[in-house]
């Protein structure tokens, strides 16, 4: 066998949970660490490899006998112990084993119903008198813009969304404040759509420190309820927001929220971690907060800076929050995302970067929608894929500049120590995670910058 390949302890633990088929999030969940933390390692664990992706990486692991040997003789254990468990938010699937004899009484019983239902509207349709005298209201769709990069041919897809509503400028929902054994933990801001909700928390007080390694690791069972006290089954997880001193949770539902509201309420718990069981405070906040309906555009609008091709793939608008999804092929071998220091306008609003997300990797293994994109498909298959968002929007978006001056390589292991306290003393963490960032050469200076008319 040729040269043993090396790994830290926390990438044989990646290894292990990689190897038990279990997703970044979980990951992330089991080792109390952010999903950016498990992005990094897996990134170190496929250089190591010399692999580009997950399932590659998976079987130069199972097919080697220094996997045993540098993993601690490790026993892999299906996450799956009977038939119907599900390995998703710990709970049980309905899918059962039906023998095949009453499998033919099932499909003759639905039969037999299904030629009654056609006998019966066959009947209907032959008495007038029996359709319904209420019209039936249609909604109405609006087409998605696409804008060629030049700029100058436009077209317009086939794809349709439900009509944006004309509302008035949203007023803030406030949500007070909780204080528990010591502890204060307020929700800065939040945004809902159909298809997530965000909160973003600042937890003082206690043992809650930034820089103490274990400060993204004191967050556990983070859930939502509506507002019968009923889990909302939901994907998702937490971890650093663009001010990694502020934690950032996002609820991805397996099904799509309906309505113009939605009511119920976000939890988490603080644990003494490493003693992950003992739980030092139980946070519940209550919420009402509306569903705002956005538009989607396809700009398909690209742009080279500094020998680097970005493609500006869509945009989505509530009279809220602005999201946009770009593509680029990253620089080197790394966790390269979108700077920080990126800065969107539309009309008279401007707004700094108020969260990412990685969406499509070809160097962690392809797509990482989860479920949570039901109406975005990734555009490419090489390089990285990332959603941006800003908490600026409008109920009749006509233009936006996005101005992003610099990719960012993470470096989330410097966030587990109190060293940028120590090296930047005065700044804030956000500029001192920036700060340390550019000494280490991590920074892609750009800049990238889109102007993109919108026209439903």
């Amino acid at each position: 066998m040729g040269q043993q390949i090396q790994f830290s302890e926390r990438e044989k633990d990646v290894i292990r949970l990689l190897l038990q088929g279990k997703g970044n999030k979980q990951i992330a969940l089991d080792l109390g660490i952010s999903s950016r933390t498990v992005e990094f390692h897996l990134s170190n664990i496929y250089n190591k490899l010399g692999v580009n992706s997950r399932s590659e990486a998976i079987l130069k692991l199972t097919g080697k006998t220094y996997l045993r040997e540098s993993a601690g003789r490790l026993q892999v254990k299906s996450t799956v112990g009977n038939p119907g468990d599900s390995t998703e938010n710990g709970s049980k699937s309905i899918l059962r084993r039906i023998p095949v004899r009453k499998i033919y009484f099932i499909l003759s019983a639905l039969a037999a119903i299904l030629i009654a239902a056609v006998m019966i509207l066959k009947l209907s349709a032959q008495n007038p008198a029996s359709k319904p005298t209420t019209p039936v209201e249609l909604t109405p769709v609006t087409n998605i813009l696409v804008i060629s990069p030049s700029a100058t041919n436009v077209q317009i897809s086939t794809e349709t969304l439900p009509a944006p509503v004309e509302t008035n400028p949203p007023a803030d929902v406030v949500i007070p404040a909780h204080t528990v054994n010591g502890y204060t933990a307020m929700i800065e801001s939040y945004y809902v759509d159909t298809s997530h909700i965000i909160f973003q928390v600042r937890i003082t007080g206690g043992e809650i420190s930034f820089g103490d390694e274990h400060y993204y690791g004191r967050i556990g069972s983070p859930d939502l309820y509506d507002e019968n006290g009923n889990m909302i089954n939901t994907s998702g997880g937490f971890g650093p927001a663009v001010d990694p001193a502020i934690y950032h949770f996002e609820f991805v539902p397996v099904t799509l929220f309906k309505g113009d509201r939605i009511k119920g309420q976000f939890a988490f718990d603080i644990n003494n971690a490493p003693e992950y069981n003992e739980i030092l405070a139980q946070f519940r906040f209550d919420f009402d907060l509306p569903i705002y309906p956005e538009v989607r555009f396809y700009p398909k609008q690209v742009i080279t800076a500094n020998g680097l091709e970005m493609l500006l793939d869509s945009v989505t608008v509530t009279p809220t929050f602005t999201q946009v999804y770009l593509c680029f092929p990253p620089p080197s071998f790394a966790p390269w995302t979108i700077g920080s220091q990126t800065v969107l306008q539309t009309g008279e609003q401007e707004a700094s970067l108020y969260n990412f997300r990685l969406l499509f990797g070809s160097d962690l293994g392809g797509d990482m929608r989860a479920g949570s994109e039901p109406y975005w498909v990734p555009p490419t298959k090489n390089g990285r894929c990332i959603k941006i968002g800003f908490p600026i929007g409008s109920s009749n978006p006509i233009f936006l500049t996005l101005t992003i001056p610099e990719l960012e390589k993470e470096d989330p292991d410097i966030l587990m120590t109190n060293q940028l306290s120590i090296d930047y003393p005065g700044l804030s963490e956000k500029e001192a995670y920036h700060t340390h960032l550019e000494e280490h050469g991590n920074i892609y200076k750009g800049p990238w910058i889109f102007t993109v008319e919108l026209k439903p």
